[in-house]
């Protein structure tokens, strides 16, 4: 008799141990195929912008002047910072209101993506989920 229960309860523990098994791969399984399409989408959404805005990669002389030009003028505010602030100074007066409002909107909308990255991290609007043990209050 003890020896049916104990083959009993083995069986039962294999099949719970088999079906938390299948759930788990269930949920690994759906959670691919939806990166997966959502990688889709976002590359899909990519492509469009990248041919609305007439974007193109930038040739190796493009990279080679831009990359020496940042050079020169890092080793020129490394070694003279008031230049560094004269020279943000005259570059912030010299913004127009249709730049200003470009990179506005370029902020906001880096500002957002940012903050819904920080929300699907989280798995909420606000704050953190607490795993801890929950504490109680007298």
């Amino acid at each position: 008799m003890f020896s049916r229960q104990l083959l009993r309860s083995t069986r039962a523990a294999n099949g719970a141990r088999f079906v938390s098994t299948s759930a788990i791969t269930t949920k690994a399984s759906d959670l691919a195929s939806k990166t997966v399409y959502w990688s889709k989408v976002t590359a899909e959404l990519a492509k469009e912008v990248y041919k609305k805005e007439g974007f193109a990669p930038p040739s190796v002389a493009e990279f080679q002047k831009v990359y020496e030009s940042l050079y020169k003028d890092a080793l020129k505010f490394a070694l003279d910072p008031k230049a560094a602030v004269k020279y943000a100074k005259t570059i912030f007066n010299s913004l127009d209101k249709k730049t200003s409002i470009t990179y506005g909107s370029y902020l906001v909308q880096i500002l957002g993506l940012f903050s819904l990255g920080e929300i699907v991290g989280r798995r909420q609007l606000v704050g953190y989920p607490s795993f801890g043990p929950k504490e109680h209050h007298h």
